[in-house]
């Protein structure tokens, strides 16, 4: 297994900054965990939920205490059904396997119930 090195500290996003106001941004790579692999995405599934966040019926980014934290606050990289190649592999992964992957991001999580 090739252990690959981070070259930039940044990628891009389409980030929701708010209702139904998308922008393609720099965010932070995300740092590799011991356990964790980095996917550079190469297609995004969107699915009812994430139509439901865009347009502003739902919200399921939540602070501690159960309060909805508006997008202008904290915005959502929507899309958590994808597809991609691995970049970067943390030194405790010893196997890989084509799986279906959920990707959440500190812009918040975003779980799909269908």
């Amino acid at each position: 297994m090739n252990h690959l090195t981070s070259k930039t500290s940044s990628m891009k996003a389409m980030v929701l900054g708010d209702i139904a106001k998308l922008e393609l941004c720099e965010v932070p790579r995300p740092v590799v965990q011991q356990h964790e692999v980095l996917v550079r995405v190469s297609a995004v599934g969107l699915c009812g939920t994430d139509f439901h966040i865009f347009s502003g019926q739902s919200n399921y980014n939540l602070d501690r205490r159960g309060k909805v934290i508006p997008l202008v606050e904290q915005p959502q990289i929507l899309g958590h059904e994808l597809v991609g190649i691995v970049e970067e592999v943390g030194i405790l992964v010893k196997d890989l396997h084509i799986a279906i992957l959920n990707h959440y991001h500190d812009y918040g999580t975003i779980i799909c119930n269908t």
